[in-house]
């Protein structure tokens, strides 16, 4: 397990361009997803509107239908019938898409938490001593601590200063 922490400070840009990288292409895959989330909104919309429509005029004259609708919202409904020929609107693919979104979201939250908690070198930052670790060492409980802090802690009290484990002086020192 020690053996796969990191090796120096340096190592951590690598894993910020991936998460970087996996953050940006979740947030394109979401944006085309909500294009076709609105898209399908956009039909169930129409749909919806049409039948209402419809439900009202039922068997009424059609002269009195359309001396109560003006101009412009005739040319909405004919555009719904337009937009409606030939279009069907897959509801699970729809319902599925809403759900992804939504735990994507949280994902790309996550992973920019993380990148930001990356990013701010305040996790360097030796807990006995207060510095910004120079030379490092990663302890046996898997904190990070500077080498003169991490050795006087093995000689004193064998105990992380951050966990107050119990630690060992087989630690990995990281450059």
């Amino acid at each position: 397990m020690e053996s796969s922490l990191l090796a120096s400070l340096a190592d951590l840009e690598p894993l910020l361009t991936v998460a970087r990288t996996y953050a940006g292409r979740l947030e394109e895959e979401l944006k085309k997803e909500n294009a076709e989330i609105k898209a399908y909104e956009n039909l169930l919309f129409a749909k919806a509107r049409l039948k209402l429509f419809l439900d009202a005029w039922t068997g009424k004259p059609i002269h009195d239908m359309l001396i109560s609708l003006d101009v412009e919202r005739l040319k909405l409904y004919k555009e719904d019938i337009k937009n409606l020929q030939g279009r069907e609107v897959n509801e699970e693919r729809w319902e599925e898409l809403v759900q992804n979104r939504k735990t994507k979201e949280e994902l790309i939250l996550q992973i920019k938490g993380i990148i930001a908690k990356m990013e701010g070198i305040d996790v360097f930052v030796c807990k006995g001593c207060k510095e910004k670790i120079l030379e490092g060492v990663i302890l046996s409980c898997g904190h990070i601590s500077c080498k003169a802090c991490a050795d006087k802690a093995i000689e004193e009290n064998r105990r992380c200063q951050t966990c107050k484990g119990r630690i060992y002086s087989n630690y990995i020192i990281i450059k």
